[in-house]
C-alpha cells in the first residue's frame, strides 16, 4: 500500500543530481533574496555530509554543501576583484 502524503510536510526541491548551472541559478536567487533582507536557514540534512537543506522564503532545497561553498567562493572572489578595479570615490 502506498504511503500517504503528509500535507504538513515541507516538499524540498532535490538539487543533488542537477547540473552546476541549475544549482547556480537557484543559489543566485537565494543570494539576491538574502541581500534584500530575506531570512536564509541552512542545516545538515539527516542523510549526512555533504547534504544540506536551505530554506529562503518559498525556496526549499536539498543540495550539497560543497557546491554552495564553491558558489560563494566564486561570488566573493568576483566581488573582491570588482572592488579592486573600481576607483574609490574618496
Amino acid at each position: 500500500m502506498p504511503r500517504k502524503k503528509d500535507p504538513f510536510r515541507l516538499e524540498r526541491r532535490d538539487l543533488m543530481g542537477k547540473s552546476k548551472e541549475e544549482k547556480l541559478a537557484i543559489y543566485d536567487d537565494v543570494s539576491q533574496r538574502w541581500l534584500k533582507g530575506a531570512h536564509v536557514k541552512s542545516r545538515e540534512h539527516k542523510s549526512g555530509f555533504p547534504a544540506i537543506t536551505v530554506d529562503c522564503e518559498d525556496i526549499h532545497i536539498l543540495t550539497d554543501c560543497l557546491s554552495v561553498e564553491e558558489y560563494f567562493h566564486q561570488l566573493t572572489t568576483f566581488l573582491k576583484a570588482f572592488k579592486e578595479e573600481t576607483p574609490s570615490s574618496t
